[in-house]
Order: C-alpha cells, then sequence, then structure tokens
C-alpha cells in the first residue's frame, strides 16, 4: 500500500521474498511499476522492510516521503487517497525480485473518527425513530414478561 508519505508492504510480499529485510525500492515512471529488490543492509538507499523475528515476519511501514510524492505525481494520483498495488514476483540475474502494477484501487485516507462519525450518521437515518415515552412502555411490558 502507497500512501502520500510511505509505503507498507503485507505479509504475502514480505513472505514471497524469503530472507530478505532490506530492499531497494525503485520507480519506473515509463513503465508505471515500482520494482523492490533484495539487498545488504548496509547498501546504499536500502530499506528495511519488515520486522524479522526468528518465528515470523511482520511487515512495518516505511516512511519515505520524496519517494511516494514522486510516484503520486508521475502517477497523477490524488493525494488524498491511498492506493493498493498488486505484485508479483520474478529472478533477475538469479535473485528475486518483485514487481507491484500502479494500477490497482485507491482508498480514501480519512481518519478514523471521520469514519466513525459518518457511520454514526447513517445508522442515525437508518434507525427508527420511537418516542422516548413508547420506548419506556415497551421495556416495561419486555420485563413484566418474565417476571
Amino acid at each position: 500500500m502507497i500512501r502520500k508519505d510511505s509505503i507498507t508492504f503485507n505479509t504475502a510480499c514480505i513472505t514471497g521474498l524469503e530472507d530478505v529485510a532490506y530492499v531497494h525500492v525503485m520507480f519506473n515512471s515509463d513503465l508505471k511499476r515500482i520494482v523492490v529488490r533484495g539487498c545488504d543492509e548496509n547498501d546504499k538507499d536500502a530499506l528495511r522492510w519488515c520486522i524479522a523475528n526468528p518465528d515470523k515476519r511482520k511487515s512495518r511501514k516505511m516512511t519515505c516521503k520524496p519517494f511516494s510524492e514522486l510516484v503520486y505525481k508521475e502517477m497523477g494520483w490524488d493525494t488524498e487517497c491511498r492506493y493498493k498495488m498488486l505484485g508479483y514476483r520474478f529472478r533477475l540475474k538469479g535473485k528475486l525480485c518483485m514487481f507491484l502494477t500502479c494500477s490497482c484501487r485507491r482508498s480514501s485516507m480519512r481518519s478514523r473518527s471521520e469514519k466513525m462519525e459518518q457511520t454514526r450518521k447513517m445508522r442515525k437515518r437508518q434507525s427508527p425513530r420511537i418516542p422516548e415515552r413508547d420506548f419506556t412502555h415497551m421495556i416495561l411490558r419486555v420485563l413484566l414478561a418474565y417476571l
């Protein structure tokens, strides 16, 4: 997933490149593709793309605002949205790599509170209005039925 200031790879991508903890992330503006290639920790521009524990590997958010801004600009994307990309593995000179297509789904980056507020408003509109007096009588009838 790419946002206007960061990139996050899901677990499927991370397990697809076995035993890789540091990567080079490159963008090809002609092909509109992002290429991810494993590298050594000390290589120039190496990014740690996962948290490698002995038992499992987890994804991590990589803050790379200049790179994300370049991709957004080249693709003509809306900065208020985040984009999901589809990845494919391939071998190049004996090394496993991954390329990501950049013409995939987008979703809004509204904050969680904004989304919750919109959901609350929708539910409020959909729920039937019961006057407080009738509601109280209904509760009393239910309670009396169980006594």
